[in-house]
C-alpha cells in the first residue's frame, strides 16, 4: 500500500514536468515558412505576378498583353476565364469565381495543380506595383 501511495505521489509530482517538456520541444520545432500568397516582383528584367499556396506556385509575366487580360478578368463576371501562359511556358487557366461569398479567381495549370485566391489581394497588389 505504500509503495503504490509512493507511486502514484511521484507520478503526479512528475506530470507537470512531462507537459513542461512537452512544451519546450513544441517550440523548438521549426516553423513553417510563411506563404505570400501574391506578389509582384522582377525576375530577369521582367516583371512577374507569383500566385502561391502552399503547395505550389505559379509565375505569370505582365506583359501588356496579360496586364490587359488580368485587368479585364478583375471586371469580368463570375465564370470568365482567360488562358496565359507561365515564366517556364505552361498553360495557366484562370477563372473568376465565387470563394467564401467573395470574388476570388481560380488558377489551374497544365498538371491539374489548382487552388483559389481572393481577387481583392490580387487587385491590391497591381494596384501598389503600378503606383512604383
Amino acid at each position: 500500500m505504500k509503495k503504490t501511495l509512493i507511486t502514484l505521489l511521484i507520478l503526479t509530482c512528475s506530470l507537470p514536468l512531462f507537459a513542461q517538456k512537452r512544451i519546450e520541444l513544441k517550440e523548438l520545432q521549426p516553423k513553417a515558412a510563411e506563404v505570400i500568397p501574391v506578389k509582384v516582383e522582377m525576375i530577369d528584367n521582367q516583371e512577374v505576378l507569383t500566385v502561391s499556396n502552399y503547395n505550389h506556385s505559379i509565375q505569370i509575366p505582365l506583359t501588356a498583353e496579360t496586364k490587359a487580360e488580368i485587368d479585364a478578368l478583375l471586371e469580368a463576371s463570375v465564370g470568365t476565364s482567360i488562358r496565359v501562359k507561365d515564366i517556364n511556358g505552361a498553360e495557366v487557366s484562370v477563372m473568376k469565381v465565387t470563394a467564401n461569398m467573395k470574388p476570388a479567381f481560380y488558377f489551374r495549370v497544365q498538371n491539374k495543380s489548382s487552388f483559389s485566391l481572393g481577387m481583392e489581394a490580387i487587385k491590391e497588389e497591381l494596384q501598389k506595383w503600378q503606383m512604383k
